[in-house]
């Protein structure tokens, strides 16, 4: 019996030394941000000492940070995806997950902000196609029922919301003949009229 007991506490005395440089070593490893290597120490430790307190603590900890790694990593590389795929608000939920993962990261934060951008001047030139057509329409419609300054000035206001293109300009210079010749007209007939009445 007496060689028994011996036998136990020289096996207790190494499960022990067995866990303190397993739990030793991960610290390191973790120290080191090998936190696979570190995990692995630490289940280590536990087949030593099983349902260890600090020992499990550590492979929870350990494990959260490795998940939260490969959660701002997946997060990243579809950001980085749709990005590229022009889908920026997409992209952007995605730089906003890997922020959750990885607070007061740079490049998810950056991201963030590139898409924002990219939001910004879709909804500006939104805004400025919706101005764009409004003052088109504007112009047509008075064209059409004969007021031809208004349609001038609707048409106008076109040509400067989008320099480049040509339609507006081509309206301005056919309103601009038309009431030459309605005014080359008004001269005719009132010059015709005061003929008339001489």
């Amino acid at each position: 019996k007496c060689d028994d007991a011996i036998a136990a506490l020289a096996k207790s005395s190494e499960a022990k030394k067995k866990y303190d440089d397993a739990m030793a070593a991960g610290q390191t490893a973790q120290n080191g941000k090998q936190y696979e290597d570190a995990l692995s120490k630490y289940q280590e430790a536990l087949q030593y000492k099983p349902a260890d307190a600090p020992a499990t603590a550590k492979v929870k900890e350990v494990q959260a940070i490795i998940d939260a790694a490969k959660a701002y990593t997946d997060a990243m590389q579809k950001g980085n995806s749709l990005f590229a795929d022009k889908k920026y608000a997409e992209a952007k939920g995605q730089y906003q997950n890997a922020l959750k993962a990885k607070t007061g990261d740079a490049p998810a934060t950056d991201g963030i902000k590139k898409c924002d951008e990219q939001i910004d001047l879709i909804r500006k030139s939104g805004e400025l196609d919706n101005q764009y057509a409004a003052a088109m329409k504007k112009g047509a419609t008075a064209f059409t029922a004969k007021q031809y300054e208004a349609a001038k000035a609707a048409y106008s206001e076109a040509a400067g919301l989008k320099p480049a293109e040509q339609e507006p300009k081509d309206k301005i210079k056919e309103i601009d003949e038309l009431l030459a010749a309605l005014a080359a007209n008004k001269e005719k007939e009132a010059a015709y009229q005061s003929a008339m009445t001489k």
